[in-house]
């Protein structure tokens, strides 16, 4: 009878720790799960942060380019409008010039 006593004792003892090495291991997976998580959240924030900057960046060359296309075209216009402004300005002069002779003409008595 002792010998059945002590292979239930032994068979109770197998299944404590049994449920023991089972409750470790379950922990572990969970730690492990919970280690995947934190590192897959980072990952998400570091890729966020990532896209955030590059979107900024992007941003900021766009509207250095579209300010540079805008100078040019303004400065494109100066020109062509001090171009306009010497042209009307030489037409005027032409026609003072003429006006000047045509009085001269008529002023012209010998």
């Amino acid at each position: 009878m002792a010998s059945d006593s002590e292979n239930v004792m032994d068979i109770v003892e197998d299944v404590k720790n049994a449920e023991q090495e089972a409750d470790r291991i379950v922990e572990e997976g969970r730690k492990k799960a919970e280690e995947i998580k934190r590192k897959g959240r980072e990952e998400a924030q570091r890729m966020a942060r990532q896209m955030t900057e590059e979107s900024a960046q992007l941003r900021s060359q766009r509207l250095k380019e579209g300010h540079q296309q805008i100078e040019q075209e303004v400065t494109r216009r100066l020109a062509q409008a001090e171009k306009t402004i010497a042209a009307l300005r030489q037409k005027r002069l032409d026609k003072k010039a003429v006006q000047k002779l045509a009085r001269q003409v008529l002023e012209y008595t010998p």
